[in-house]
């Protein structure tokens, strides 16, 4: 298999991952955060999108999890991975 891993980012920085799939099927993937939660607040995270729209995201510190998506339609579709940190806090 293959891992990917964020780029070294600080606070109010993102990191992104982006490619581009041809027609449809199921998207399967495993992933983990270590964000930040500060007084019950979560703070960084990784959202998923397909066409620019959010599918689902993993926020906080989260452990590894596997995540399915269905993408629908013939044309080319863009599939984004973004990791983003808040303003402030820990790194």
């Amino acid at each position: 298999g293959y891992a990917l891993r964020s780029g070294d980012i600080t606070h109010s920085q993102m990191s992104k991952l982006e490619t581009v799939v041809y027609g449809s099927g199921k998207i399967s993937f495993k992933c983990r955060v270590e964000g930040e939660i500060v007084k019950k607040t979560v703070w960084d995270g990784l959202a998923f999108c397909i066409d620019g729209i959010q599918q689902g995201d993993l926020i906080g510190d989260a452990d590894w999890v596997e995540k399915t998506y269905t993408v629908t339609g013939s044309g080319p579709h863009t599939l984004t991975w973004i990791y983003q940190k808040d303003e402030e806090g820990q790194s």
